[in-house]
């Protein structure tokens, strides 16, 4: 499932997917970023 189907799908908030040749990508708030990070790498959160 692509991320921009997953937003549409799951009314997501807080995160944002753009199709660019140049510039594009997935983008996620702050604390979004942060959780994720720490759910992939617990050190993470500890720093």
């Amino acid at each position: 499932m692509s991320p921009q189907k997953w937003i549409r799908e799951t009314n997501a908030i807080g995160i944002i997917s753009k199709s660019s040749k140049y510039g594009g990508g997935t983008f996620a708030r702050s604390d979004i970023a942060f959780e994720f990070a720490s759910w992939i790498s617990p050190e993470f959160k500890l720093i």
